[in-house]
């Protein structure tokens, strides 16, 4: 008889079920990461090429409110990249490390600053300080959000 990892040998039923239930759910688990990952890769791309779309020309279209609802969109859609990133499959327990961190925070910083810059060549554009301090700030907020939702999710 084959004994199951994390059993201790014995042929307690109750024990049978609850590796078998473990087991399924870990291979959920695995088969979700793997949706998030492209879920992750796919924000990206679509994120960047929202950013290279041509505007609308003509007078400012938030200008009836009082609040720039555009900058609360870019920090919201940037800090769904690290908290992507770190649900999906590249995220296991490995990479929730301070390097991890880092390296998603330096490749965020050039993604955000040339997804930014390049608005200056697109029609209807341009580059807005302000934008790029939104999407920096979205991205590490992120981090630390990803982090807690992937500890909460999956442990450890």
């Amino acid at each position: 008889m084959k004994v199951l990892p994390g059993s201790n040998g014995s042929l307690d039923e109750n024990t049978h079920i609850c590796n078998l239930s473990t087991l399924n759910m870990i291979r959920d688990k695995n088969k979700n990461r793997k949706w998030l990952t492209i879920a992750f890769w796919l924000w990206v791309v679509v994120l960047y090429i929202l950013t290279v779309l041509p505007g609308e020309k003509g007078p400012e279209k938030f200008s009836q409110s009082p609040i720039r609802w555009d900058y609360i969109e870019h920090f919201f859609l940037f800090s769904a990249i690290p908290v992507l990133f770190f649900l999906s499959d590249r995220a296991g327990f490995r990479c929730r490390s301070w390097k991890s961190s880092l390296m998603l925070a330096a490749a965020g910083l050039i993604y955000a600053v040339v997804a930014e810059v390049q608005q200056i060549w697109v029609p209807g554009r341009a580059f807005n300080p302000v934008d790029l301090i939104l999407n920096l700030s979205g991205l590490l907020a992120g981090i630390p959000a990803g982090w807690f939702i992937a500890k909460k999710l999956y442990g450890k």
